[in-house]
């Protein structure tokens, strides 16, 4: 696995996602390299003690969102506490869940295993991701490698909610959407791949270019790439 590599183009990538919505595909494809086959994200800042928080991500797997809502996760509140990751399978090794979740846990274990990645900054912890899937035995490079990738997802994600639309943008009138297509574009991406990694089909990002050209009105995609790096849209 290309795994340093493939974070060094990570770190590229998020810093110039134009939107919170894209930064997460981005985050799945690394994550997925790793075993990963299920991925959620939660703001733990509108959370109660020892809840999940507002999820700001979730492609269906398993989060633990809302299996037994009065009975604190033992898994989020390992996490919370230790301010580390901590995985389902040395909570079951330990004999450390007990109650209505043991049946949660277990079925965790037949799938693989669960990963809590809990986002510290300087007020304490900022968010919660959880990762589940064939993961049972990952390395501590590996840790920490998701450590870090969801680190950087998690703040550049909150650095975009908070940062004011630059007046570039708002005078050409492009959607945060038709901006990453025509930045995917730039970057020699194909339809089917930019809708892959945003999470969209081919004629959907299609539709997104067809608009972004006429905004910039221009003709072409190579028209509206060059338009927009001189702009300053997009990065050259």
């Amino acid at each position: 696995m290309r795994t340093i590599e493939d974070l060094s183009q990570l770190i590229v990538n998020v810093g110039e996602a134009t939107s919170p919505s894209a930064i997460w595909p981005l985050l799945k494809c690394f994550v997925e390299q790793f075993g990963v086959t299920h991925m959620s994200l939660f703001d733990k800042a509108r959370a109660g003690e020892g809840g999940l928080g507002e999820r700001l991500f979730s492609d269906g797997g398993i989060d633990f969102g809302d299996s037994h809502p009065t009975a604190p996760n033992p898994l989020v509140i390992a996490a919370l506490q230790s301010g580390r990751p901590v995985a389902a399978s040395e909570l079951l090794s330990h004999g450390l869940v007990l109650g209505r979740w043991q049946e949660s846990f277990r079925f965790i274990a037949k799938q693989g295993d669960a990963l809590t990645i809990p986002i510290v900054g300087t007020g304490g912890v900022e968010g919660l991701a959880i990762l589940s899937g064939p993961i049972e035995r990952l390395s501590a490079l590996s840790r920490s490698l998701l450590q870090i990738a969801v680190h950087l997802a998690f703040k550049r994600a909150a650095q975009l909610r908070n940062e004011p639309v630059s007046q570039s943008a708002n005078s050409s009138n492009l959607s945060a959407r038709q901006t990453e297509c025509l930045r995917w574009v730039a970057l020699g991406k194909t339809d089917p791949e930019i809708g892959i990694i945003l999470g969209v089909s081919p004629r959907t990002v299609r539709f997104h270019l067809d608009k972004a050209k006429d905004k910039l009105k221009v003709m072409t995609r190579v028209q509206a790439v060059t338009k927009a790096v001189k702009d300053r849209l997009i990065a050259a």
